[in-house]
Parts: structure tokens; sequence; C-alpha cells
């Protein structure tokens, strides 16, 4: 049986490699998400979760995740700087950035009445209280090896955060105690990304107050970065079509989507939509679509390895763009430095083998693939 499912995966993997914009050219981009965002704040705070009873252990973003230090940041750059491309080019990671985060502070004193939220410059100061760990992002950005697209204003669906709060939700109430969010809810939401999917919606009311937050959201991406973002990746790869126009008229060209999507429509209901790289939509935007995974964390051994190099010897099979999906989780070590080293050691062994196998592959941050996306 597990043969058949390996054959039936494989046959997937390539059909759906078929369609879309096609390139002679082997590109590698590294799409990485939920840079900016906070989730659990360190050991001690999931050590305290975990004493009232949530669950941090079965998944791993709250096992693992939080914001990226200095060190998680250098240690990161020092490997991405020590490998280059035929053309002498470093790997780049696409940062998917959400540019806020909820003002913890704020919110209590409004007894969970109001939302407020901070940027995450100002969160990383208050983590990391010795290390201006915003020079470090600075510092990868003019390297070209490390550039913020934006993920959102926060990695958080604001109405429904705040009405569980409201119902005084046990799990919610102890993590926010601790300044964390991410952990399951103490009943299961009919939302598909619970409350962590900020484009998601309720109804017609929350629907039309999206696009302020959008528009808040790039707004300081631009102010903290010195540029506009190109590239919009929603917080768990969902968001609805009408919001795009919005998108379109702050500069946002190229939108991140699943293959096979699926679309809210209100109420916690979805339906399917299918998408090809390159394909465009009314207001000339280009979708992007990831068709490589690279997730270290998800294994203890190099698994995460050899299922990358496996993704991306299809995409080039069907000369496609090698577009390498990954999290934040798999490289910063707050709670684990087991954790980053693995992640590091599981990059490190890829590049060298994408090098040894496709010596001509191409790394290309994503602005330089955008422009060949639009030739």
């Amino acid at each position: 049986m597990e043969i058949l499912n390996n054959i039936k995966a494989g046959l997937v993997k390539n059909i759906s490699n078929l369609s879309g914009w096609s390139t002679r050219r082997r590109i590698i981009n590294f799409l990485v998400d939920d840079w900016g965002s906070i989730r659990v704040p360190d050991k001690a705070a999931q050590k305290a979760l975990i004493e009232t009873g949530i669950d941090c252990e079965s998944n791993r973003f709250n096992k693992f995740d939080t914001l990226a230090s200095k060190d998680d940041l250098s240690f990161l750059f020092e490997t991405l700087t020590s490998f280059k491309d035929r053309n002498g080019f470093p790997p780049s990671f696409t940062a998917l950035t959400t540019v806020a985060n909820p003002d913890f502070e704020k919110i209590r004193n409004s007894d969970y009445q109001q939302y407020f939220y901070e940027p995450f410059t100002l969160t990383l100061e208050k983590y990391y209280i010795t290390e201006r760990v915003i020079d470090i992002w600075k510092e990868g950005i003019s390297a070209g090896i490390f550039i913020p697209q934006f993920h959102g204003r926060e990695h958080l669906n604001v109405h429904l955060w705040l009405k569980a709060l409201q119902n005084r939700d046990y799990n919610l109430l102890n993590a926010f105690e601790q300044g964390a969010i991410g952990v399951p809810m103490s009943q299961p939401s009919k939302f598909r990304g619970s409350y962590m999917a900020a484009f998601d919606f309720e109804n017609e009311i929350d629907q039309k107050k999206l696009p302020e937050i959008c528009h808040e959201g790039l707004a300081l991406f631009q102010q903290i970065f010195g540029y506009k973002a190109l590239l919009f990746t929603p917080s768990a790869l969902l968001h609805n079509h009408n919001l795009e126009s919005h998108l379109a008229d702050k500069g946002i060209r190229f939108i991140d989507r699943a293959k096979c999507s699926s679309e809210p429509i209100g109420g916690g209901l979805y339906r399917r939509q299918y998408y090809k790289m390159g394909q465009k939509n009314d207001f000339e935007q280009f979708y992007i679509t990831r068709n490589c995974m690279f997730e270290p964390d998800q294994y203890n051994d190099m698994t995460s390895v050899d299922k990358a190099l496996y993704d991306i010897e299809i995409s080039f099979r069907w000369k496609k763009p090698a577009i390498v999906s990954s999290h934040r989780v798999n490289f910063v070590g707050g709670i684990s430095p087991a954790n980053r080293d693995h992640g590091l050691k599981c990059l490190k062994s890829l590049l060298i083998k994408i090098k040894t196998k496709w010596p001509d592959a191409e790394f290309l941050n994503f602005s330089e693939f955008a422009g060949e996306l639009q030739k």
C-alpha cells in the first residue's frame, strides 16, 4: 500500500508541474514564512503553558518557533553566503514577514474589547534588549540573501482571536498571559487556520475590514524596510480573491497561492480554486505557486533534504523554477538550539547536493525571479 501511495504522490507531483510558466533556466528561490511574528516567547513561557495543560509538543511551531535572535540570523546568513551558484550569487531567502504583533498590555487594559498592535521591530527590542536584531535583518537585505516580502500586518485573525478572548477561552487566555499566540483553542474551530489565518473572515462586515489591515501593514512594511513589497503571501495561504484589487492599488504585483487553494467565502466555508505558476488575474498580478518543500524539523534525520531534492528534480524536469517552501521555525534556536542546528545542517546538505547535481542551477532573489516571470 505504501508503494502505491508513493507512486500516486509522484504522479500528482509531476502532473501539477506540467502547466504554467516555464523556463529553461534552473532557477531556485526559497519562500520562507513567518518572520516577524511572535509564537511562544521562550522556554520559560512554553513551560508555563504546559503546566496549564496546553499541548506544546504535538505542534512543531509551539514546540520550537519564536522570534529569530541575532545568533539565529547570523548563523543562517553564514550558511547562505558560504554557497555560490555558477554566476557567483548566494542562495536567497524570500522572508515572508508580518510587520506587527499584538500589544498585549493595551489589549488587556481594554478588557479584550479593543485590538492594538505594535511594529515587530518593537517586539524584537522587547525580546532581545541588548541586541540590535533589526540591524542584522538589514545586513541580510543589503547582501541580497534575506529579502522581506509581505505576509500580512500580523499572523493573527484579529476578529476571531479577540472574540475568543472575550469569551474567556481558557487556552488563549493562558497564552495571552505569556505573550504567546498559536496554541490551540479550547474548543475546535470551524475555520481552516483557526485564529491564525489573518485574512479569513466570519461575515461581510469582517471581510470589509481586511483591506484596511493590508493597507496599514503595507505602509508599515515600507516604513521599516524602505521599499514597497512586491509579493503577498497570506498567513495559512488563505484569502478571498476580492482582496487582490486592494493589494494591487498598493503595489503588490505577485500573489502566493497554493496550486489547489481553499478560498474563504465566510463563516468557515471555502471553495476550491486552482492556480498555475505565472497565471495572471484581472489586476495584472501574477500568481506564484510553490512546488518544493523543505521542512527540516518535521524529521530527525536528512529526510527533508531527500524530499526537497525529489521535488526540485521534478520541477526542473518540467522546466519549472524550484520555488522551495519553508518556515522560520526550522532555523531558530531560542527555545531549542538543537532545532536550529539541525535545520542549518540540513540546509547545508541540501545546498551541497543542489550544486553537485545541478551545477548550472541559479539562486535568484525574489526581485530577480519576478523580473524573469514578467518577460
